[in-house]
C-alpha cells in the first residue's frame, strides 16, 4: 500500500507523520512519500529519518490583502504540483498532519478521488483542518476537546485516538547522551523545535541553580536562538567561575548542557525528572506517555490560543503546572522548580497523573485507521 504524508512546518506537524510512517513500514508491505514546503523543518527532518520528500508551494492566508492574494496564488500553484505528485506516486491514502503543504495536498487528493485521513494534534483545531475535514474520510484527534469545533457533517468521521508517539521513546534503551551525570536530578527545558526566547531568557536562573549544584539542566534553545543562549551561559559562567566547554553539538558548563536541538529525545526523556516546555500537542503527548511531571508555558500567539487549552488539559488532570508567558521570569521559574523538586510526594503525584493521560497505543490505532481508509 502506498501512503502520501503531507507534513510540514514545525516538529509538531512533522513528527506525527514520521511516527505513523515508521509504524507503517514496520508492519511491512507499504511505501510512503512525504510532501512539504521548503520553508519548514521537513527539509531537514524528513531526509534525516530516511524518507523521500517532495516540495510544493504554499503559504499562510494572513496579512494584508496583497499578501493574502500572493498566498492564494501560491496555494493554487501548490495544488497543481500536488496533483502531479499524486498522479505519479498513486497513493491509496493521503494523510495530512498539518503545515502549509497540508492544504494543497488534501485539496488535490479530493479532486483526484484519493481518500484522506486528517490527524489533528491540538485541543483547539486550526481553521485549515476544520475546513479540510469536510473532504476527509476520517479525522483522528489528539484531544476529545477538539471534536465540537468541527462541522456537524464531520462528527461521524471523528475518532479520538490521542497523538502518535515515536516508538523509540517508549523503548528501554541505553542512557548517556548529552553528557548528563547518572542519578542526578535532571530538568529538561525545551522551547519546541524552533526554541522559545522567553523560556531561554528565564533559563538564566536555572543555569545558576545548576552552577550551585542543585540540579543538572538539559536545555534545547532552538537553532536560531542558540547564540543568544550561549552568550547568556557564558555570562553566568564568568560570574560563577569555570569555563564553557564544547560538548558534541552543544556546550557544557558545570551542570548545564546546552544544545540547539535534541535529536535523541528518547535519551533526553529517560534521564529527566521534570520537564519545562511550551505546550505543543506532540510534546505533551510524549510527556504524558512517559509519565513525566511538567511546568508548561503555553505560547500565547499560537492559533486560537490552542497551546493554552493543551496545557490546561494536563493542569486540570494534576499532571502539570501552567505558567503564563507574560508573567514568566527567571526567578518565578526557578522558584517553581526548586519547590517541586523539594516536594517529592507532589512530584510523584504529578508523574502518576501524567502517566494516566498517556495514550501509548495511539500510533497503532491511527495506522489501523489509515489501512481502513485505503482506496
Amino acid at each position: 500500500m502506498r501512503v502520501l504524508f503531507a507534513s510540514g512546518g514545525t516538529g509538531g506537524h512533522i513528527y506525527p507523520g514520521l511516527t505513523l510512517a515508521g509504524e507503517l513500514l514496520a508492519r511491512g508491505g507499504h511505501e510512503v512519500l512525504f510532501v512539504g514546503t521548503e520553508r519548514g523543518l521537513e527539509g531537514e527532518l524528513v531526509p534525516r529519518a530516511g524518507y523521500e520528500l517532495e516540495f510544493i508551494h504554499s503559504g499562510p492566508l494572513a496579512g494584508n490583502v496583497v499578501n493574502k492574494a500572493k498566498s492564494l496564488l501560491s496555494i493554487g500553484r501548490g495544488v497543481a504540483e500536488a496533483k502531479r505528485i499524486i498522479m505519479k506516486f498513486r497513493p491509496q491514502v493521503v494523510v495530512g498532519t498539518g503545515g502549509y503543504a497540508c492544504g494543497p495536498v488534501v485539496m488535490a487528493a479530493r479532486i483526484l478521488g484519493v481518500p484522506v485521513l486528517l490527524q489533528e494534534q491540538n485541543a483547539i483545531p486550526g481553521k485549515a483542518n476544520r475546513l479540510l475535514s469536510r473532504g476527509a474520510q476520517i479525522v483522528a484527534l489528539g484531544y476529545s476537546q477538539a471534536a465540537p469545533f468541527f462541522p456537524k457533517s464531520v462528527q461521524g468521521k471523528i475518532r479520538v485516538t490521542g497523538n502518535p508517539i515515536r516508538s523509540q521513546l517508549l523503548s528501554q534503551g541505553a542512557e548517556g547522551s548529552y553528557g548528563l551525570a547518572p542519578g542526578k536530578t535532571t530538568v529538561l527545558l525545551m522551547g519546541a523545535s524552533q526554541g522559545a526566547r522567553r523560556l531561554n531568557q528565564a533559563a538564566k536562573s536555572l543555569y545558576e541553580l545548576a552552577g550551585q549544584g542543585q540540579i543538572q539542566l538539559l536545555h534545547q534553545s532552538g537553532p536560531k536562538l542558540f547564540s543568544e543562549a550561549q552568550a547568556q551561559l557564558e555570562e553566568v559562567a564568568t560570574e560563577y567561575g569555570g569555563k564553557v566547554e564544547q560538548e558534541g553539538e552543544g556546550l557544557a558548563w558545570r551542570g548545564v548542557h546546552l544544545y540547539p536541538y535534541l535529536y535523541d529525545m528518547a535519551s533526553a526523556y529517560r534521564q529527566t525528572d521534570l520537564v519545562i516546555s511550551r505546550a505543543g500537542a506532540i510534546s505533551l503527548a510524549e510527556i504524558a506517555a512517559l509519565g513525566l511531571p511538567a511546568i508548561l508555558v503555553p505560547y500565547p500567539h499560537a492559533a486560537a490560543n490552542h497551546q493554552f487549552y493543551n496545557a490546561r488539559a494536563l493542569q486540570e488532570a494534576g499532571a502539570a503546572i501552567m505558567l503564563e508567558d507574560r508573567s514568566l521570569t527567571g526567578e518565578l521559574l526557578a522558584g517553581e522548580v526548586t519547590g517541586l523538586l523539594a516536594d517529592s510526594t507532589r512530584l510523584q503525584q504529578m508523574a502518576s497523573s501524567s502517566g494516566k493521560l498517556g495514550k501509548k497505543e495511539a500510533t497503532a490505532q491511527i495506522v489501523d485507521l489509515i489501512l481502513e481508509t485505503r482506496k
